[in-house]
C-alpha cells in the first residue's frame, strides 16, 4: 500500500436531482480526469452499491445497464480505466440496509416503465423480497437465478418473505428501519428496512454480493455499517429472533442449560424495560451487562466471517482485495475490529474553525489504526450544508483546511465528490481544481506524513471505560465525553500529546509497549483489568487523575475496594465541562493544574488559539504541521498567520527523538500557495526558536537532523 494514500467519494449522485442511496450513476472518463487532477489513489463509495436492491440490479451495475441510469457507463469498464491510471477503486457493501424501491410497470408485467414511483391504489415495490419471489420474472432475474434452492427457517419450514426474516425488530416485534435514508421518501416510493446480521441468511446473501463484486474487478471493499444491528440501538434493534437466538445459546454457555429455553423479550416486558432503558441503562436491564457483551462478541463474529470470506473469494480468484471500515464516529462497537481491516473510515461529523477542530477523532483512530491508513468523509449533514453553501461560493478554503487539518495528523480527508445528502435535491460537489492545489501538495510531499510525534502527555483512552459506560441518551458515554474534552485542552494548549490505548488483551493489547511520557493522564477511567492496575502502579511518569477512577473491574462489577495511586486527583471533571461551558475559564484551570506536573513543555509559540500544531519525526528528519484556524465563515477566508514563533527544547527534542545534530539553520518551510522558502532560527536560553513570517492556511516546517541514538 501506497504511504498516505489520498482519498475521494465518488458515488455520482446527480448535482440537481435527488437519488435513493444504493443508486450511484455510471462513471465516464470525466470522472477519471477529476479524480486524477485531485491526485486520488482511492476511491470510496464509488461502485457495485445496489445488492441492497437485489443482486439483479448489482449485476446490472457491474454490467450491464441499470435500470435507473441506462446512459451510464457499467462499473466494471470504470474500475479498469481507474486502474489504468493508478487508481484502486472499492466496492460497497450495505451490511445493514434492505430496500424495497416504487415500481410502475404496463398491465401484464413484463416491462418496467418507472422505477421510483408507483401507482396509488395499484402499489408494487421491487427489492429483496420481491427478488426472493421472483415476482417478476419477466422483467428482472430472481433468487432462482442466482441460488440453487430456496431458504429455509430453524425449524426447516420454507421462507416466504426475506425481509421479513433478515430485518431487524424492536423489543415491541416491530421491523426497524434505515432511518437516515428516509428523508428520500418526499421524493421516491421507498422502504428501507435495517438488516439483522445475526440473520445466517443475510449473511450468506452477503456473501453472494461480495463474490459478485470481487468477479466485477472491485480492488477493494468498503464494509459500511460494520456495527449493525447494534450500533444502531438507538433505533430499538436487537431484538429479532436471530439475536434472542444466538443471546440464549451464549447464556447457556456462560451459566448453564437453566436457560435453554429463556425469553430475553419476556423477561424485559415483564421488569417493566421498555425501549429506552435496555439501550440506555445496561446495568439496570436484567442480565443488561450480559447483553452488552454479547453484542460486541456477536459484531466480531460477524464482522469476522464475511471478512474472511472476501478474502478467501478473492485469493481462490487469484486476486488481492483490501478490506475498509466504515467505523462512524469509533463507537466502541468498532474497536474490537479494528486488526480484520487494511482501511480505517471514519464517516465523521465535521466541526468548523474558528471555535472547533476535528483532531481527537483523528488521533485516537490513528492511535487504533497504528499504521493503516485513516480516512474521513463528512456526514450527510455535513455535504448538505456544504451543498447550500457551495451555491455562495463559501466552500473552497473551508474544505481546504479540512484536508490539511487531516494531513497535519496523519490522516487524510475523503473528499465528497458526489456527496449524498440528508435532504434537498442535489449531491455535492466540490470544485475541484482550487482542491488540487492541497491535494497535489500532499501527493507530492508524502515522507511528511509519517513518524512518530513529540509528546509530553500520553492522554488515556480506555476501552473498557468507554465501552461500558457508553449509551445513546449520554453520548458517548461519561469516559469518551471526558476524553474528547481533555485532548481538547491539550491541543489549544499546543501541549504535545500522544493517545494510548488501554485494550482488553483480545483484540487489542491490554497495555501500551511504549516509554514512559512526562505526564499520564487519566480521565474519567472508571473500568480497569488487573494487568492495566499493575501498570498503572509501575508507570514512571506523574499521572493526573480526572473525574472518577477505577470503580469497576474488565468484567463490568464493582470493585470491593477502591484503587488508590501516587497521583494528582482532580475531581472536577474539566474534560466533560469544556465541552459544554465556558471555555476559558475552564482552559485556565486545567492549564493551571496540568503546570504543576508539566511545568516547561518541549515547545512553546504564539500561533492564535484554534490553530493546529503537530510535530512528527521520520527518518532523518522533523516535521512542524501549522495549521491556521482563523476562519472568517461569512467570507470561506482565513486571516493569514504573520510572525509566527515557535521554540523547542532542544534536549527534550533530543531526548524523546533519541537524537542529535538537529540542522536549525536549514529549516524549511513547505506550504501549497508558495512551495519552498528557507527560514530563519536562533538558539536561545529557552531553546531552538524559528520564525516564521506568514502561513495562509496550511504550512510544513522541516528540520534535517543526523541519525544518532542517544
Amino acid at each position: 500500500m501506497n504511504p498516505h494514500p489520498l482519498f475521494s467519494m465518488c458515488s455520482l449522485y446527480p448535482k440537481d436531482e435527488r437519488m435513493i442511496c444504493a443508486c450511484f450513476l455510471g462513471k465516464d472518463s470525466k470522472i477519471v480526469e477529476d479524480m486524477k487532477k485531485l491526485s486520488v489513489d482511492y476511491l470510496m463509495w464509488a461502485s457495485l452499491v445496489s445488492g441492497a436492491i437485489s443482486l439483479q440490479d448489482l449485476e446490472q451495475e457491474a454490467g450491464g445497464r441499470r435500470v435507473w441510469d441506462k446512459k451510464g457507463r457499467d462499473d466494471t469498464s470504470f474500475i479498469k480505466e481507474c486502474n489504468q491510471e493508478g487508481i484502486k477503486v472499492f466496492s460497497v457493501l450495505f451490511t445493514a440496509q434492505g430496500y424495497e424501491i416504487g415500481i410502475t410497470t404496463d398491465k401484464k408485467e413484463e416491462k418496467l416503465v418507472e422505477f421510483g414511483r408507483t401507482l396509488k391504489g395499484k402499489e408494487k415495490y421491487w427489492g429483496l423480497s420481491e427478488f426472493y419471489q421472483n415476482k417478476y420474472p419477466k422483467i428482472f432475474k430472481g433468487w432462482k437465478d442466482y441460488f440453487d434452492q430456496p431458504l429455509l427457517d430453524e425449524k426447516k419450514r420454507p421462507i416466504k418473505d426475506f425481509l421479513k426474516e433478515t430485518t431487524c425488530y424492536n423489543l415491541k416485534g416491530e421491523p426497524c428501519h434505515a432511518l437516515w435514508t428516509q428523508e428520500t421518501n418526499k421524493y421516491f416510493d421507498l422502504k428501507t428496512f435495517l438488516m439483522c446480521q445475526n440473520s445466517p441468511h443475510w449473511q450468506n446473501y452477503l456473501k453472494k454480493i461480495i463474490e459478485m463484486q470481487i468477479d466485477a474487478g472491485c480492488d477493494g471493499i468498503l464494509f459500511d455499517e460494520t456495527g449493525s444491528p447494534f450500533d444502531w440501538g438507538i433505533m430499538g434493534s436487537g431484538f429479532c429472533k436471530h439475536c434472542m437466538n444466538k443471546f440464549r445459546e451464549y447464556l447457556v454457555g456462560k451459566y448453564g442449560e437453566r436457560f435453554q429455553n429463556f425469553d430475553y423479550k419476556k423477561t424485559l416486558k415483564k421488569r417493566g424495560q421498555g425501549f429506552g432503558a435496555i439501550i440506555t441503562y445496561f446495568r439496570d436491564a436484567p442480565l443488561g451487562l450480559d447483553f452488552k457483551n454479547w453484542q460486541k462478541l456477536a459484531i466480531r463474529d460477524n464482522f469476522k466471517e464475511l471478512v474472511d470470506y472476501a478474502r478467501q473469494y478473492s485469493q481462490k480468484k487469484s486476486k488481492e482485495v483490501l478490506i475498509a471500515g466504515n467505523f462512524a464516529e469509533v463507537t466502541p462497537f468498532y474497536f474490537p475490529l479494528v486488526d480484520l481491516i487494511d482501511i480505517f473510515n471514519l464517516e465523521m461529523m465535521f466541526e468548523m474553525p474558528p471555535n472547533n477542530r476535528n483532531t481527537s477523532l483523528y488521533r485516537l483512530s490513528k492511535a487504533l489504526a497504528k499504521e493503516k491508513p485513516v480516512t474521513a468523509v463528512p456526514t450527510i449533514f455535513n455535504t448538505a450544508n456544504l451543498r447550500e453553501r457551495s451555491k455562495y461560493n463559501l466552500t473552497t478554503n473551508l474544505e481546504r483546511y479540512f484536508i490539511a487539518e487531516a494531513a497535519a495528523n496523519l490522516a487524510n480527508y475523503q473528499i465528497p465528490y458526489s456527496g449524498f445528502t440528508i435532504e434537498g435535491k442535489g449531491a455535492y460537489y466540490p470544485q475541484v481544481e482550487e482542491l488540487a492545489l492541497y491535494q497535489s501538495f500532499i501527493a507530492k510531499h508524502k515522507e511528511f506524513y509519517q513518524g512518530e510525534p513529540l509528546a509530553d502527555v500520553s492522554l488515556v483512552c480506555s476501552y473498557y471505560s468507554y465501552f461500558w459506560s457508553f449509551n445513546w441518551i449520554n453520548y458517548p458515554g461519561r469516559h469518551m465525553k471526558s476524553f474528547l474534552g481533555i485532548e481538547k485542552l491539550l491541543s489549544h494548549l499546543f501541549i504535545p500529546h500522544k493517545i494510548i490505548i488501554l485494550g482488553d488483551d483480545k483484540y487489542l493489547e491490554e497495555v501500551p509497549k511504549e516509554i514512559s511520557r512526562k505526564v499520564l493522564i487519566l480521565p474519567n477511567i472508571e473500568y480497569l483489568s488487573k494487568g492495566q492496575i499493575e501498570w498503572l502502579n509501575r508507570y514512571s511518569a506523574k499521572i493526573l487523575i480526572i473525574g472518577r477512577f477505577a470503580i469497576f473491574n474488565e468484567r463490568g462489577e464493582e470493585r470491593k475496594k477502591r484503587l488508590s495511586l501516587e497521583a494528582l486527583y482532580l475531581k472536577d471533571d474539566l474534560g466533560s465541562k469544556y465541552e459544554w461551558s465556558a471555555r476559558k475559564s475552564i482552559t485556565e484551570e486545567f492549564a493551571k493544574r496540568l503546570k504543576e506536573l508539566l511545568p516547561c513543555p518541549s515547545i512553546s509559540t504564539n500561533l492564535p488559539p484554534g490553530s493546529i500544531l503537530s510535530i512528527y519525526k521520520h527518518s532523518t528528519q522533523i516535521t512542524i504541521h501549522i495549521v491556521n484556524g482563523q476562519y472568517i465563515e461569512k467570507e470561506d477566508s482565513f486571516e493569514p498567520l504573520k510572525d509566527i514563533s515557535i521554540t523547542l527544547k532542544e534536549g527534550e527534542i533530543n531526548l524523546q527523538f533519541k537524537i542529535c545534530n538537529l540542522k536549525w539553520s536549514k529549516a524549511t518551510l513547505f506550504t501549497p500557495e508558495k512551495g519552498r522558502e528557507e527560514l530563519t532560527s536562533s538558539k536561545e536560553e529557552e531553546g531552538i526558536s524559528l520564525f516564521i513570517p506568514e502561513i495562509t492556511l496550511y504550512g510544513v516546517v522541516k528540520i534535517e537532523f543526523k541519525q544518532t541514538t542517544l
